[in-house]
């Protein structure tokens, strides 16, 4: 996976800092949604590791916390090299489409301003 080219999109610095709550739940959506296309290029389904962060800036979106849900979803792009311990799939792992299917209702959620 790209981990460059995905982060590259995302606004950075002060010109997150100018992005309203729209504009920032839109951003993350894309990065999720981005990682999600990289996954099916790769033709994988996400490892646990990859999965417990994008369910976890699913999460943040939700609750109107942009800042955390792109941490979240940087997270989610982190090597299995830089990990610490084994993140294989589970029987209980979400798997891309329900991961996608997460995104496309959270896309249809009002931003919130906090």
């Amino acid at each position: 996976m790209d981990r460059n080219a995905l982060l590259g999109a995302v606004p950075v610095g002060q010109e997150w800092d100018r992005l309203d709550p729209r504009q920032r739940k839109d951003a993350v959506e894309r990065l999720l949604e981005s990682i999600l296309d990289e996954l099916a290029n790769e033709q994988r389904e996400p490892d646990r590791w990859e999965a417990t962060d994008m369910g976890a800036a699913l999460n943040a979106i939700q609750m109107g916390w942009y800042n955390a849900a792109i941490s979240y979803a940087m997270y989610a792009l982190v090597p299995p090299e830089e990990r610490a311990g084994e993140w294989q799939r589970e029987e209980t792992t979400p798997t891309s489409t329900e991961l996608r299917n997460a995104v496309e209702y959270i896309k249809g959620m009002p931003a919130r301003g906090i």
